[in-house]
């Protein structure tokens, strides 16, 4: 949220859409009250997709989000960060170089990631004007989405990321 407070401030046009689930709501939106740029927060699981699809470009944290908003093609970067000591403990017993699934899937940095020191408001700020004032970026992103969508999607298959790991 101090990121975006940042580009905000910074004359940046965007709108702000923030999806959650319905049990965040309250708290993101009493979160929000401390901010003055407008946020759309969507709870519905069913426009979750919708959502992605409008997007130009997202920020996100490291995790399902992050393959779902490349399965979707939607330029981002990914930001997180634990306590320390878990952080310790996380580095200690993993053995991949990268964070975000797409980029361990795919074996190399797709998706800038800004991992626990380097997860701040300047660092994330810089990457978003970055991918946002080069569209080179983007579509190098959007185009290892696609190869990745490939590695993902069994031929012939037409489901979500969510059904074809059920099956």
């Amino acid at each position: 949220l101090d990121t975006i407070q940042v580009l905000y401030e910074q004359g940046q046009d965007f709108h702000l859409i923030m999806p959650t689930l319905p049990s965040l709501e309250f708290e993101l939106l009493k979160r929000l009250e401390d901010y003055d740029f407008e946020a759309y927060v969507v709870t519905q699981n069913e426009h979750k997709w919708d959502t992605f699809a409008a997007c130009d470009l997202a920020m996100a944290v490291s995790g399902t989000v992050g393959l779902e908003l490349a399965y979707m093609g939607v330029p981002h970067i990914i930001g997180y960060k634990a306590h320390p000591v878990t952080g310790a403990i996380v580095r200690h017993v993993t053995h991949v170089e990268y964070a975000h699934l797409a980029n361990i899937l795919m074996d190399q940095e797709i998706v800038p990631e800004y991992l626990q020191g380097d997860c701040n408001v300047n660092n994330l700020v810089r990457a978003m004007l970055h991918l946002k004032t080069h569209p080179e970026e983007r579509d190098a992103q959007k185009a290892a989405f696609a190869k990745m969508n490939v590695v993902l999607k069994p031929e012939g298959a037409y489901a979500m990321p969510s059904a074809l790991a059920a099956d």
